[in-house]
């Protein structure tokens, strides 16, 4: 107990905590949006809770005041209360905290957040691309049991399409009786899921022809999938955006809510 000199330099590197559920591509790609677009040098620690909320807990409580920004990716799965989730965060001060692609909505204060409306944005890209939905007859929402915001996402997708006079369906597995001509799949995965494959094996084993016979569109994307299949149609956030509108919070010391960009890409296999 007691004072202590702090013998940080003004040009000491900023300290930031990167905590995300798990590695992945996209979370690369966040990180490297990041990092590129800070304005002074940065010492960024990225460290994982892999969506257990003890692991979560531990971490931020072993983090309190060793950071001077804490960037965040709150996934959990369903049995998971947000309520759990911000207490923890509680113990971090509000201009240090920025919320990366699940909004929380629970959490309260001026935090910073850039997030995805789960919920609304996987339509309004589809229903800006319809001119090429239409070419197929019915569309099949293939939605993994896995996939943490699946069960949000697909509703406002279904909706939006029967607005429109287009045929869906909504299964949680993929069934190769469903490999019909003339049918568009959209498939909503968990991290470790590989249906797209699946499917995509499927169509090839008999002889049909990608973004003409059959339409495949993914869930978030990546650079490989550009060179699948001569190029794998996604709606997906833009993941390196989401660290840039990050680093412009840190470069400006001013926390804000932002809504990431969130488009269908089009490749050959639609």
């Amino acid at each position: 107990k007691g004072y202590f000199i702090d013998i940080r330099k003004a040009d000491s590197p900023t300290r930031i905590l990167m905590l995300v559920d798990k590695l992945s591509a996209y979370k690369l790609a966040i990180h490297q949006g990041l990092t590129e677009s800070l304005s002074r040098p940065a010492d960024i620690t990225m460290n994982f809770h892999n969506q257990d909320i003890s692991v979560f807990a531990e971490i931020v409580a072993k983090s309190v005041d060793e950071y001077e920004y804490y960037v965040i990716a709150a996934h959990f799965p369903p049995e998971v209360k947000p309520s759990q989730v911000t207490r923890i965060l509680r113990s971090i001060p509000n201009d240090k905290l920025i919320l990366i692609d699940n909004e929380l909505p629970e959490a309260k204060g001026h935090i910073g957040r850039v997030f995805q409306d789960f919920r609304t944005d996987a339509a309004r890209a589809l229903q800006e691309n319809l001119d090429a939905i239409r070419k197929y007859r019915r569309v099949i929402i293939v939605c993994s049991e896995r996939s943490l915001y699946g069960k949000s996402i697909y509703p406002g997708i279904r909706k939006m399409l029967n607005e429109n006079g287009i045929r869906c369906k909504v299964v949680f597995r993929f069934d190769p009786d469903l490999m019909t001509p003339g049918t568009l799949f959209i498939v909503i995965s968990g991290q470790l899921d590989k249906d797209h494959f699946t499917l995509l094996r499927e169509a090839a084993g008999k002889g049909y022809s990608l973004g003409n016979d059959i339409g495949l569109i993914s869930h978030n994307d990546e650079p490989v999938n550009e060179f699948i299949c001569g190029g794998l149609t996604c709606i997906s956030t833009d993941f390196v955006q989401m660290g840039r509108s990050a680093a412009e919070m840190i470069n400006r010391k001013e926390m804000c809510s932002v809504h990431n960009p969130f488009r269908l890409v089009r490749r050959a296999t639609l």
